[in-house]
């Protein structure tokens, strides 16, 4: 439920301009919750991709240690909550959920709101079909990082 809040909280508080226009639908996100998805997303396939002919030498052993602890613990969870809300904002009933609580208040009263309670994310429409498509896509980039820690 926090983690489904976070993913409300950074696709309102990312929605740097919401685009009315009937024509573009679209969201724009901020900066740095592309940047964050964009370095999970590589962090996974990098360390996805280590198997056990990657340690045949010791460059091998040295170059895998690398590719594992590349990132922090935060830096992680940030990436991850960020390409959630990505995948979460592909989601159309989701988007207009998420847009018609900002018009009912505000942009920042709603990040708020979740924020102090992130249990209120289930009042927003579409939150269910959201986090469908995050969980889907969070595990289709977990499920190699898996395969490959038991693999070593």
């Amino acid at each position: 439920m926090v983690a489904g809040a976070a993913v409300v909280a950074l696709a309102v508080g990312g929605l740097a301009s919401a685009r009315q226009e009937r024509e573009a639908p679209g969201v724009s996100l901020a900066q740095d919750v592309v940047a964050a998805a964009s370095a999970f997303e590589t962090y996974t396939r990098g360390a996805g991709a280590i198997s056990p002919a990657t340690f045949t030498d010791g460059d091998g052993v040295a170059s895998a240690l690398k590719a594992g602890a590349a990132y922090k613990a935060e830096q992680f969870e940030a990436g991850m909550i960020a390409y959630g809300a990505i995948a979460a904002l592909q989601e159309p009933t989701f988007l207009e959920g998420v847009r018609r609580a900002a018009r009912e208040t505000s942009r920042e009263a709603l990040v708020e709101r979740l924020l102090a309670s992130p249990e209120s994310v289930v009042e927003i429409e579409g939150v269910g079909l959201a986090a469908a498509r995050a969980q889907i896509a969070l595990k289709g980039r977990g499920a190699p990082l898996a395969l490959a820690g038991r693999s070593v």
